[in-house]
Protein backbone atom coordinates (compact mmCIF):
# COMPACT_ATOMS: atom_id res chain seq x y z
CA UNK A 1 0.00 0.00 0.00
CA UNK A 2 1.31 3.72 -1.06
CA UNK A 3 1.18 6.44 1.80
CA UNK A 4 1.18 9.94 1.41
CA UNK A 5 2.48 11.83 4.14
CA UNK A 6 1.95 15.50 2.96
CA UNK A 7 0.57 18.77 4.44
CA UNK A 8 -2.28 19.20 2.32
CA UNK A 9 -1.21 22.95 0.62
CA UNK A 10 1.79 21.81 -0.13
CA UNK A 11 2.50 22.15 -4.21
CA UNK A 12 5.26 19.57 -3.53
CA UNK A 13 2.43 17.16 -1.79
CA UNK A 14 -0.04 18.15 -4.76
CA UNK A 15 2.74 16.93 -7.99
CA UNK A 16 2.82 13.85 -5.99
CA UNK A 17 -1.19 13.23 -5.83
CA UNK A 18 -1.36 14.55 -9.17
CA UNK A 19 1.30 11.60 -10.28
CA UNK A 20 -0.36 8.93 -8.09
CA UNK A 21 -4.04 9.65 -9.73
CA UNK A 22 -2.11 9.94 -13.11
CA UNK A 23 -0.71 6.76 -12.91
CA UNK A 24 -4.04 5.51 -11.48
CA UNK A 25 -2.64 4.33 -8.00
CA UNK A 26 -4.86 3.07 -5.19
CA UNK A 27 -3.08 5.41 -2.09
CA UNK A 28 -3.57 6.73 1.05
CA UNK A 29 -2.96 10.21 2.61
CA UNK A 30 -1.68 11.02 5.88
CA UNK A 31 -2.06 14.75 6.12
CA UNK A 32 0.17 16.01 9.05
CA UNK A 33 0.55 19.45 11.51
CA UNK A 34 3.57 21.82 10.47
CA UNK A 35 5.77 21.69 13.20
CA UNK A 36 4.16 18.47 14.45
CA UNK A 37 5.06 16.90 12.02
CA UNK A 38 8.41 16.11 13.03
CA UNK A 39 7.52 13.66 15.43
CA UNK A 40 6.33 11.41 12.04
CA UNK A 41 8.73 12.08 9.23
CA UNK A 42 11.89 11.57 11.81
CA UNK A 43 10.22 8.50 12.27
CA UNK A 44 10.06 7.24 8.44
CA UNK A 45 13.54 9.56 6.84
CA UNK A 46 16.69 11.51 7.97
CA UNK A 47 14.74 15.14 6.76
CA UNK A 48 11.50 16.44 8.31
CA UNK A 49 10.20 17.58 4.50
CA UNK A 50 7.39 16.82 3.13
CA UNK A 51 5.69 14.87 1.15
CA UNK A 52 7.19 11.16 2.00
CA UNK A 53 5.69 8.22 0.33
CA UNK A 54 5.91 4.81 1.98
CA UNK A 55 6.00 1.57 -0.19
CA UNK A 56 7.03 -2.06 0.60
CA UNK A 57 8.90 -0.75 3.43
CA UNK A 58 10.54 2.19 1.76
CA UNK A 59 10.61 5.84 2.47
CA UNK A 60 11.32 8.15 -0.36
CA UNK A 61 11.29 11.85 0.32
CA UNK A 62 11.07 14.79 -2.12
CA UNK A 63 8.53 15.06 -4.82
CA UNK A 64 11.19 14.78 -7.76
CA UNK A 65 12.63 11.78 -5.70
CA UNK A 66 9.31 10.47 -5.46
CA UNK A 67 8.47 11.08 -9.28
CA UNK A 68 11.58 8.98 -10.24
CA UNK A 69 10.40 6.34 -7.76
CA UNK A 70 6.86 5.42 -9.08
CA UNK A 71 8.05 5.76 -13.09
CA UNK A 72 10.73 3.42 -11.78
CA UNK A 73 8.07 1.12 -9.97
CA UNK A 74 5.10 1.75 -11.64
CA UNK A 75 6.36 2.09 -15.29
CA UNK A 76 3.01 3.07 -17.28
CA UNK A 77 2.10 5.32 -18.06
CA UNK A 78 5.58 7.27 -17.79
CA UNK A 79 5.56 10.49 -16.40
CA UNK A 80 9.17 11.53 -16.98
CA UNK A 81 10.58 11.24 -20.61
CA UNK A 82 13.23 8.11 -21.18
CA UNK A 83 15.24 9.80 -23.71
CA UNK A 84 18.38 11.09 -22.38
CA UNK A 85 17.90 14.39 -23.63
CA UNK A 86 13.99 15.08 -23.34
CA UNK A 87 14.23 13.50 -20.09
CA UNK A 88 17.04 16.13 -19.11
CA UNK A 89 14.47 19.18 -20.27
CA UNK A 90 11.62 18.09 -18.53
CA UNK A 91 13.79 17.75 -14.98
CA UNK A 92 15.01 21.16 -15.85
CA UNK A 93 11.35 22.86 -15.92
CA UNK A 94 10.25 20.85 -12.86
CA UNK A 95 13.09 22.34 -11.13
CA UNK A 96 12.06 25.79 -12.60
CA UNK A 97 8.70 25.30 -11.57
CA UNK A 98 9.48 23.86 -8.26
CA UNK A 99 11.74 27.04 -7.38
CA UNK A 100 10.33 29.82 -9.18
CA UNK A 101 6.34 29.71 -9.69
CA UNK A 102 5.08 26.94 -7.16
CA UNK A 103 6.34 28.60 -4.22
CA UNK A 104 4.05 32.04 -5.67
CA UNK A 105 0.99 29.64 -5.95
CA UNK A 106 1.30 29.44 -2.06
Amino acid sequence: MLKLYQFPISHFCEKIRWTLDFKKLDYEVKNLLPGLHVLKTKKLSPETSVPILTHDGKAIQGSSEIISYLDQTFSTPRLTPGESQIKHQALEWEEYIDDKIGVNVR
